[in-house]
């Protein structure tokens, strides 16, 4: 392997220059708009500018890849990068000023098309498998390649960076080394490399090459990774079948995880389908999609009952398409002698892009399924009638109160509020106002959830449960908490504050010379001062406070004023201000396991 030259590397450099300009003008674009994203307040402008940059680079070297192997025109090749510019730079305006779920998955999903179309942009045509391959291998070792040389410049002009500040003298502020890392990432990484893209990428069709390391890679530890995680989801199937306990709900992400790897794994042995010596490639292209069928089954009943009971989110949603994507291509490659591996990547790009956008998207549908969740949950209850939002004038259950509350809360901080508003009317003004909202401010919708929901709960006359609330009912664990403010106490004039928690070790104050420690036998902090006890009798106090907690509302915070317990003799005050207690209460006896507050101490002699 000869050593590039000086000369070599500017000439390659150079070419790929001419050869991808708009490629590396989309990097410029998303490195100057890092360099202000660092900024202490950017403008959002800049965050726009990197998300729509960061696509166009893809969106921009699949065309051009694709304008040199279909032979198109020049003028061609310009429309369509003048036309691609126009496209992300519409998609950059159309964020909203908020960074929330939607904007990420829908982002993700672009990105991860947009990679999948370069993957075979060039192999439209039917035919050229092993063009395909040869190309997707050269782009594969690249991607490698840069990003480990990106890697390391990183990491090196950083180290000298931090001498010259530490050992020099001179000062480096901070926000060079980010600056430093979206240069190196989006220009250098990016013009490292196109310079490893093929030249005459349809004649990679007669290529033979195919790296050892990849191929030992491949055979030696992807396959057998492969195979063991196949026999740990079939003993799963199994012990689900004996057992007949449901499958568990990270299922869906070990599934896929295999599924990726296996195919992976598939692509790579790919070229070697033919050779002599390596039938077991037909063979594990065959039966690792049999293989795959059972797992894939588990998934599509897993997702099937987590919707059932859940509705859809955006992460179902897209767990069950893919579930389906790979349903069909193992149908494919199990009954099909075909079996071209171009379909992998196209169908895949499909996916992408189809369910980012549009009513069938994951957004769409998602919103509707659980807008859908929540009428239904609110007309049982009475609560929604006419289309309009009522007041609860019976009880309403714990577990139905903490499903409108979890629903209500993923609509909000999701999709905003645009759908709910119509249910209040009038009343929404007095959410507004309750929940510290401007009203003409819909770009602040999915801002303050919390909050907002809280306020709704509140107009329907209903409590807020949290999804980690568990109902305050005898033989059940009991979670309260302070309502708001939970960081801002009155302190009465107190001479010393103590930390409250338990478990707790027993507390020294030395002046004047007492110990505060907690004692489980009698659920109490007490308090020694000389001979003088004084009881702080916490079991008793949440006892007692219970019941009044499990109202009508059934509400399980506390209000600033029921956080706080007094307890004193003629020697001392203590004020007790509770952040969090949660423990058991079975049949009438407390059992407190933890304990988060404070204790003001004031000595009255």
């Amino acid at each position: 392997m000869r050593i590039p030259t000086f000369d070599s590397l500017r000439a390659a450099s150079v070419e790929s220059l001419i050869r991808f300009p708009f490629v590396l003008l989309a990097g410029v674009v998303a490195a100057l708009a890092g360099w202000n994203l660092v900024e202490s307040n950017p403008d959002f402008i800049w965050a726009r500018l990197f998300l729509a940059a960061q696509l166009g680079i893809a969106l921009m070297f699949a065309i051009a890849v694709g304008a040199e192997t279909h032979a198109w025109p020049a003028v061609f090749r310009y429309v369509a990068a003048v036309v691609a510019v126009g496209a992300v730079t519409a998609y950059a305006f159309s964020l909203d000023e908020q960074f929330d779920i939607v904007l990420f998955t829908r982002h993700a999903q672009l990105t991860a098309g947009l990679h999948l179309l370069v993957a075979f942009v060039p192999f439209t045509a039917a035919g050229r498998l092993n063009g395909f391959w040869q190309y997707n291998r050269a782009l594969f070792l690249r991607f490698c390649l840069s990003a480990l040389y990106s890697v390391v410049l990183f990491g090196g002009l950083s180290v000298a960076l931090a001498a010259i500040d530490k050992l020099l003298g001179i000062t480096v502020d901070e926000i060079v080394y980010p600056r430093l890392w979206f240069f190196i990432a989006m220009v250098f990484n990016t013009w490292v490399f196109l310079g490893g893209v093929p030249r005459d990428i349809l004649g990679l069709e007669t290529a033979t090459d195919y790296t050892k390391a990849l191929r030992v890679f491949a055979q030696y530890i992807l396959v057998p990774l492969v195979i063991i995680y196949l026999v740990i989801l079939t003993i799963y199937l199994g012990k689900i079948i004996v057992t007949r306990q449901w499958p568990s709900g990270w299922i869906g992400y070990l599934v896929s995880s295999v599924a990726a790897a296996g195919i992976l794994a598939h692509l790579l042995v790919h070229p070697m389908r033919d050779n002599a010596d390596s039938q077991w490639v037909r063979s594990y292209s065959r039966w690792y999609y049999a293989a795959m069928v059972p797992a894939i089954i588990m998934l599509m009943l897993a997702i099937g009952k987590r919707i059932a009971q859940y509705g859809v989110t955006e992460n179902r949603y897209l767990l069950a398409v893919l579930s389906g994507w790979l349903a069909l291509i193992s149908l494919y490659f199990i009954f099909t002698r075909a079996r071209n591996i171009k379909l992998i990547p196209i169908t895949l790009c499909l996916v992408a892009f189809v369910t980012a956008f549009g009513p069938w998207g994951a957004f769409s549908v998602s919103e509707r399924s659980q807008f859908g969740r929540l009428a239904r949950l609110l007309e049982t209850n009475g609560i929604l009638s006419g289309g309009t939002i009522q007041t609860a004038t019976g009880d309403v259950s714990f577990e139905d109160r903490k499903e409108i509350s979890a629903t209500l809360d993923y609509l909000v901080k999701t999709h905003g509020t645009g759908r709910l508003e119509p249910l209040f009317g009038d009343r929404w003004a007095r959410i507004d106002t309750a929940s510290g909202s401007e009203v003409d401010r819909p770009d602040r919708t999915r801002q303050g959830g919390s909050e907002r929901v809280l306020a709704m709960m509140n107009e329907m006359g209903i409590g807020y449960v949290s999804i980690w609330d568990d109902p305050l009912i005898e033989g059940k664990n009991f979670y309260v908490r302070v309502e708001q403010d939970r960081n801002v106490f009155p302190i009465d004039g107190a001479d010393v504050l103590v930390r409250l928690s338990v478990p707790m070790q027993p507390e020294a104050i030395a002046e004047p010379g007492c110990t505060l420690s907690w004692d489980n036998d009698t659920q109490s902090f007490r308090l020694v001062c000389g001979g003088d006890t004084l009881a702080i009798e916490m079991g008793r106090w949440i006892g007692e406070m219970l019941p009044k907690l499990t109202g009508p509302d059934g509400s399980t915070r506390l209000t600033l004023d029921q956080a706080r317990l007094v307890v004193e003799n003629e020697h001392v005050r203590a004020v007790v201000f509770v952040e969090t207690i949660n423990g058991q209460m079975d049949e009438g006896e407390i059992d407190i396991s933890l304990i988060r507050g404070m204790c003001a101490l004031r000595w009255l002699d």
